[in-house]
């Protein structure tokens, strides 16, 4: 993941490339809410345009990823309560020098 702040507003990417499993790559855009990234992952897998939502808690130069049940809204996929997401076996990212 690399993201731009911007006051409380997201931008940036996201891959995913687990082992076993399809990768996929896409952009972000959402919020800070205090110390919760909330945003929109747009991407592209096996040649389908999707948009999910991801939570990550941004903690001590990490970002854990949340998981819950979700449920399609539109042409979305969101969870179905943001308050009873789950962090502690989710994927867990660490803050990391960005290289251009």
């Amino acid at each position: 993941m690399q993201i731009t702040v911007n006051k409380d507003a997201v931008t940036g990417s996201l891959m995913y490339k687990l082992h076993e499993k399809d990768s996929n790559t896409g952009t972000i855009e959402g919020q800070i809410q205090g110390d919760t990234l909330i945003a929109d992952y747009k991407f592209m897998s096996e040649g389908i345009q999707s948009t999910r939502q991801v939570i990550f808690l941004l903690k001590d130069s990490t970002a854990s990823e949340g998981y819950g049940d979700m449920e399609a809204k539109g042409s979305r996929i969101v969870f179905k309560n943001s308050k009873a997401i789950s962090f502690g076996k989710g994927l867990k990212l660490y803050k990391a020098p960005c290289f251009h």
